[in-house]
């Protein structure tokens, strides 16, 4: 289908900041001398997909543009979509489960006292939403840094109050891997030094791994999928995004796991001085993951009694 995107944006003042509104435009028209119009559409197949959906969504994409350049040069008068009552009611019953967070104007309410001024080193191992843990960080009133992962060497994060390890592709097995490996020493490293540690999926199956935990692939990924699952004593929903998962074996003295009681998946680990969140605490699909971040870095950042760090 080809290269087609672009940007559109509107930035306002207001006071003494600036608002920005952008939508995403994924709807080009190329337009030869020859008067020749080419509409390239596609369709994103993930595992819930129908293929008979898909193609209806290619024509949709394409009526768009063509409707534009063909259609009655005059607009007909119609209700806005807004103004519908069964759509409304379908919009904020979809949205009742999302993160709230990222639905709403932003401003410092999301600010946790104990977090500000601490500073947090986050390792990119190529997952864009890294940035997203970022702006979560910040709203929570922290000093956050991003590195890529091949720029992050064993002592990575030393000069910071905590280090996050976070999401990415990858076999979390595969050290053949540059950057997987780079993952594991880093881990490793950081848990050898009893330095604050947050882990995130990919980074949370590598550590589970060094932990002595068994990792493996599922018998199918989660591709943006909400779940409801136990996690210390709540029950939260959260959004998973993994091929890999480590299960529940003998756990190391001092390490507390979040596991899923049937199949033994285990979706946190926890001990003195770090954790680890197999979902993604950044997704929209995680309720209240700005929450569940916050009470991790703070209890990751609490002093660690003498005697309970766990060492690799």
């Amino acid at each position: 289908r080809g290269y087609y995107a672009g940007v559109a944006a509107l930035i306002e003042g207001q006071g003494d900041r600036l608002t920005v509104d952008a939508p995403i435009l994924i709807r080009t028209a190329y337009l030869e001398l020859d008067g020749t119009v080419r509409v390239p559409v596609g369709a994103t197949l993930v595992r819930h997909s129908v293929a008979g959906h898909e193609v209806a969504e290619t024509h949709a994409k394409a009526a768009g543009v063509l409707t534009a350049l063909a259609g009655e040069s005059r607009m007909r008068p119609s209700p806005s979509f807004a103004e519908d009552p069964a759509i409304a009611a379908a919009l904020t019953a979809r949205n009742r489960t999302l993160a709230p967070f990222w639905l709403r104007p932003q401003g410092a309410d999301a600010a946790r006292p104990a977090l500000a001024g601490r500073s947090v080193l986050i390792v990119d191992a190529e997952d864009r939403w890294t940035a997203m843990l970022a702006h979560l960080l910040r709203r929570l009133g922290m000093r956050a840094e991003v590195q890529r992962w091949d720029e992050a060497g064993p002592a990575a994060g030393d000069v910071y109050d905590l280090l996050l390890a976070g999401p990415g592709p990858g076999d979390p097995r595969d050290v053949a891997d540059p950057r997987i490996a780079r993952l594991h020493d880093v881990v490793r490293a950081r848990l050898a030094a009893q330095r604050p540690l947050l882990a995130v999926c990919l980074s949370h199956q590598v550590l589970a791994g060094q932990l002595g935990l068994p990792v493996g692939p599922l018998p199918r990924p989660y591709q943006g999928t909400q779940r409801p699952v136990p996690l210390f004593g709540r029950e939260t929903r959260v959004g998973f995004y993994n091929t890999y998962a480590a299960r529940l074996a003998d756990v190391p003295p001092g390490v507390e796991a979040a596991a899923q009681p049937d199949t033994g998946e285990v979706f946190a680990l926890r001990g003195a001085g770090f954790a680890s969140v197999q979902f993604h605490l950044e997704s929209i699909l995680s309720t209240v993951g700005i929450d569940l971040l916050a009470d991790l870095v703070t209890d990751v950042l609490a002093p660690v009694p003498d005697g309970r760090a766990v060492r690799t």
